[in-house]
């Protein structure tokens, strides 16, 4: 991944000040106009929707690149709980659930209306020497449109000062304090906004940037440099006399006040808004560019290398062909041996005396890192291996596929691991090639006996977020899972749940989709489905030819269908692309989750073509085929990996169903964060956890789990990932 590189400004006190690339840290006192002392960075706090700003209105800063904050706020009559992430340092995106507490849920008094939205903030311009910092940023794009607003916002620091001002439409310019400065570019920008709530989940374009006049609002954040706290003051451009539901609010004042502490990752916040009102804010903040969770210090060491001098320089069996291959079954004994203590499985040794070469297949389900796996499986070879033996090729497999071949010099191993040299130097010394279909006949082979069985068990969370009925619904379950590998390419897999404790039998909404309920009918199987089977499938994965890859799959694929499948992936190696076919035909499974099926039946298939653009460590996926429901359509999902090997993502699907028959959202989309269990572990762990969030279940644009995916099965095909990870060669 890229690392963010640090440079120095020097001002005219001579003064050097750290600098990370793309990341504002501080300016010095230059000139008479822009008399400023820059401080540190300065920490950057959410307002009160989630996103860095003052209290109600938003800054033109960025958080840091790779930092995901969650939190809440409480501004009656509003409760906003928002999760807000910035893939890039000029990007941030925010999820945010408002709750209008003096509004009920279809008449329902007990129930307070919720509403669900996006917004963005991108940066147009860094702030420079004279300049300030600009940004443009969308509220609530995409959801009901109850809280729409747009605008322009720039931020200047001055000192201990963050001055704040901006421009803003909607709800942010409700206070209306001149006409829109856009309608000089069209008259249509100047005519009444339309949407105010209506479609929940639509993008109306037409409305951006739309009204007869716009309000201005600002404000000043004081921060003594490397000071955990702040004071605000601003002045807001909404006049909340236009709320949504005709729920006009009194303001005493349109200055608000408050201050903010963090400590550490807690950031707090306190402010008395509209002059009437007490509101509060707290929110938790990880960086997954900068934090690579604790150190690892339950991982097993690796192999210890003598200096290359300590090396023997005679080969005891040199000149007798049995003695050779005693000595050399001694050391694959030895290698095997040495790579199970770091839980490293030898799969096979092939020994080259005429080219002193050793090729090793190792296969291992501990390490995310592939420069860290094949540093340990060469330290072991160099430190074990024949003097004969000058260079090893080290090959790493997942059952019959081979992902890549490394071949290193066994004099720079010693080097690099003594830090006689860097590992950038031992990656010039240091070969790549292409897996290969079929493995060649190895002189130490059948180290891997099949049928082999692994097991695993523990507790588990589903949940439920954002029902109007009802905000959280959980099920925390014990998960008892299985794999049995019967040869290379055939493998068998089965998971079953046990209910510990849940409030699923709350949820009392049911679908109302026009559409077969293929996904709608989730609060049914969650309600029912409470001790269940929810995995029983097998899988035969093996490789076509050069660069191909095929894989037919049965079984009960997830909790809600079962079937058969097929698929096939072209990726060529060392390439930043590739693209497969699925198909499948799946039945319907009963919401008890057993063995029983619903009379539904459908034949879906996807067309798809991945993409990954590494000066951006963002990946693309784009899809086109058959859904569940019959529909058929597009979908397109974004992310963006981290260095700490999260991944945060956004996707959307659009088929040929109407928006009036896909209901309330129009059409299906979501975002995820994937975060490595070792982020929380003192152990690395290859295990990643994801969590999916779609702010609708509903029917249109759904696909089905249908075995293991090709793309995921040859992940660790991108060398160019090892490459830039390569520093961990010694770790």
């Amino acid at each position: 991944m890229k690392k963010s590189s640090t440079s120095f400004y020097r001002g005219c006190w001579g003064r050097a000040w750290p600098v990370k690339r793309g990341k504002f840290r501080g300016l010095v006192l230059c000139g008479v106009i822009w008399a400023t002392s820059a401080a540190a960075q300065a920490h950057e706090f959410s307002n009160d929707f989630g996103n860095i700003g003052l209290l109600q209105t938003p800054t033109a800063r960025h958080s840091p690149a790779g930092e995901i904050r969650s939190g809440y706020s409480r501004t009656f009559p509003y409760d906003f709980i928002f999760l807000s992430a910035q893939p890039y340092d000029w990007l941030e995106a925010t999820f945010r659930y408002s709750q209008f507490n003096n509004q009920p849920y279809r008449g329902d008094p007990d129930t307070p209306y919720l509403d669900k939205s996006f917004d963005f903030k991108i940066r147009l311009a860094q702030e420079s020497h004279r300049f300030p910092e600009v940004s443009v940023g969308i509220q609530d794009f995409g959801g009901s449109g109850l809280l729409e607003s747009e605008y322009l916002v720039a931020s200047k620091r001055l000192w201990s000062l963050d001055i704040t001002l901006g421009v803003g439409w909607g709800r942010l310019g409700a206070r209306a304090d001149f006409d829109n400065p856009m309608d000089v570019i069209s008259n249509n920008f100047g005519e009444p906004r339309n949407r105010r709530g209506d479609g929940a989940g639509s993008i109306s374009f037409s409305d951006f940037f739309k009204g007869e006049s716009v309000g201005l609002f600002g404000g000043v954040r004081w921060q003594p440099e490397g000071a955990p706290y702040s004071i605000v003051v601003e002045r807001e451009g909404n006049d909340y006399k236009k709320e949504p539901f005709g729920n006009d609010l009194d303001v005493s004042s349109p200055i608000n006040v408050g201050a903010n502490y963090r400590f550490q990752a807690l950031d707090l916040g306190l402010a008395y808004e509209r002059g009437n009102q007490l509101t509060f804010r707290a929110s938790l903040a990880i960086n997954l560019e900068q934090d690579h969770g604790p150190a690892k210090v339950f991982d097993p060491p690796p192999t210890p290398v003598g200096p290359p001098e300590l090396a023997p320089q005679a080969d005891p069996a040199a000149g007798e062909d049995g003695n050779v291959v005693a000595v050399d079954a001694e050391f694959v004994q030895s290698l095997g041996a040495a790579l199970a203590r770091q839980d490293f499985t030898l799969v096979a040794v092939d020994v080259d005396r005429v080219k002193a070469n050793a090729t090793i297949w190792f296969t291992q389900g501990h390490f995310r890192s592939q420069a860290q796996a094949v540093g340990r499986v060469v330290r072991a070879a160099a430190s074990l291996a024949p003097p004969a033996y000058q260079t090893f090729t080290v090959v790493a497999v997942d059952h019959s596929i081979e992902h890549y071949r490394v071949t290193v010099n066994r004099k720079a191993i010693r080097e690099t691991a003594n830090l006689r040299i860097s590992p950038k130097d031992l990656l010039m010394d240091t070969a790549f090639g292409p897996p290969r279909v079929r493995r060649e006949e190895a002189d130490f082979d059948g180290f891997v006996k099949n049928p082999s069985f692994v097991w695993a068990t523990g507790p588990k969370l589903k949940q439920n977020i954002g029902d109007p009925n009802g905000f959280y619904y959980g099920q925390l379950w014990w998960s008892l899972s299985a794999n049995l590998q019967m040869t290379d390419r055939l493998s068998f897999g089965a998971a079953v749940g046990f209910n510990i404790v849940n409030n699923f039998d709350e949820i009392s909404r049911e679908s109302d989709s026009k559409l077969p309920h293929v996904r709608s009918d989730i609060q049914k199987y969650l309600r029912e489905g409470e001790n269940n089977l929810v995995r029983l499938e097998s899988n035969y994965i093996w490789p076509l030819a050069p660069d191909w890859y095929g894989r037919v799959s049965a079984g009960i694929f997830e909790e809600m269908y079962a079937g058969v499948a097929a698929e096939v992936l072209y990726r060529p190696f060392g390439r930043n692309w590739a693209a497969g076919v699925n198909i499948n035909r799946v039945r319907q499974r009963d919401y008890e989750q057993r063995f029983k099926f619903l009379d539904y039946e459908v034949t879906t298939g996807h067309a798809t073509l991945y993409y990954e653009i590494r000066s951006l460590d963002m990946r693309i996926i784009a899809s086109v085929g058959r859904y569940l429901a019959g529909d058929y359509g597009g979908t397109l999902d974004l992310s963006r990996e981290f260095s700490s090997g999260a991944r945060v993502g956004i996707f959307a699907t659009k088929t040929d169903v109407s928006a009036e028959e896909f209901g309330e959202g129009e059409f299906d989309k979501g975002f995820y964060i994937s975060l490595p269990l070792d982020l929380f572990l003192p152990r690395s762990a290859k295990r990643v956890s994801t969590f999916a969030f779609r702010p609708l279940t509903r029917d249109g644009g759904q696909k089905v789990d249908d075995g293991r995916g090709l793309y995921g099965v040859t992940g660790e095909h991108d060398v160019y990932d090892m490459i830039d990870d390569w520093s961990r060669v010694i770790q």
